[in-house]
């Protein structure tokens, strides 16, 4: 294929997550749910988030089923807690960074994450990324365009990146740690790429054209 864009997404897939990244997105959610008015105080709001992750697949999700909190406040705040924190034990890789140099020209590389646009920044920034990508391309659940539809749920979001870049989808490379959101970038005909970081499948489903234990693995002409 011609490659002529990248489409990326963050958290697992340009760095390694930590090991204790549960723990540290949890105490978020429960400090932010508390600074948004939970009245039950840090510890209970801490073990909430906990089991929220195993009953809704979400930190959140529980404040906002059960407590009937903002579910985009509760987001960006926990987003802006949790990447101040998090951000401490990413080490940035060079080879990251001039993999992702070699495709910056005409604007051609986006972020798609499901995290926030203040996390999405901050890493960019810690990364050494912030020269390379701009600003417009990073695309997280608030950018407007995004609307909070996460990536699972369809193409629709990697058709937006698409054209963010503008580039035809069939020349695009999207890289990715969840294998089921890369379903959804193969029905628009892109190339697609699992990122296992020394964790590889024995068998991929075949929309998922390759992996590769990082980014940088994947060569880019």
């Amino acid at each position: 294929m011609r490659i002529e864009g990248i489409v990326a997404d963050l958290d697992g897939t340009l760095y390694p997550f930590p090991e204790n990244k549960n723990d540290i997105f949890s105490n978020a959610v429960a400090r932010a749910a508390c600074n948004l008015g939970f009245e039950g105080g840090y510890e209970k709001a801490r073990a909430l988030a906990s089991s929220s992750w195993q009953k809704y697949g979400s930190e959140i999700a529980v404040f906002v089923e059960e407590f009937g909190m903002d579910q985009a406040a509760l987001f960006i705040e926990a987003h802006d807690i949790g990447s101040a924190e998090m951000i401490k034990h990413v080490q940035p890789l060079r080879s990251i960074f001039d993999t992702f140099n070699r495709m910056s020209q005409h604007d051609r590389v986006a972020i798609l994450t499901n995290a926030s646009h203040i996390w999405a920044m901050r890493f960019v920034q810690h990364l050494g990324l912030g020269d390379i990508i701009a600003e417009r391309n990073v695309l997280a659940l608030d950018h407007p365009k995004i609307n909070f539809v996460t990536k699972d749920r369809g193409p629709e979001t990697f058709d937006i990146a698409a054209k963010a870049i503008d580039v035809d989808p069939r020349n695009i490379v999207v890289f990715e740690d969840s294998i089921g959101n890369l379903e959804h970038a193969a029905d628009l005909g892109m190339h697609t790429v699992y990122v296992h970081w020394g964790k590889p499948k024995d068998t991929l489903p075949p929309y998922v054209r390759s992996q590769v234990a990082t980014p940088c693995k994947f060569i880019i002409k």
